[in-house]
């Protein structure tokens, strides 16, 4: 797993919270090759990580299959709001945007 990972933040003041991003990524077609992105949070300094969001496989995928590396144009991409509302009583808080490769494509993160 790779991950990019916040610093510690605290969310108890915002009205509204959320994440937003863009990404690209074409499947391969290959069940075994299904590649997972993940928003995931941790309150307890890093020590474990609970799951708030994901998209795997075909439920990732922003652009035709194709088993050849994947490069986005710039109609593959899509965004992602996800709500941090259930997580404003958390006043310590890292967020981690985990890729979870299963040897499948390329992913982009913008």
């Amino acid at each position: 797993m790779d991950a990019l990972i916040s610093p510690l933040m605290d969310i108890s003041s915002l009205d509204n919270p959320y994440l937003i991003f863009h990404y690209a990524y074409a499947y391969t077609g290959n069940e075994s090759q299904k590649d997972t992105l993940a928003i995931i949070y941790s309150n307890d300094c890093g020590e474990t990580y609970i799951p708030l969001w994901s998209r795997s496989g075909e439920n990732l995928a922003t652009a035709p299959n194709t088993s050849t590396p994947f490069t986005p144009g710039a109609e593959d991409w899509d965004s992602v709001v996800v709500s941090l509302n259930t997580l404003t009583d958390i006043q310590q808080i890292h967020f981690a945007l985990a890729n979870i490769s299963r040897g499948g494509n390329n992913i982009y993160i913008d």
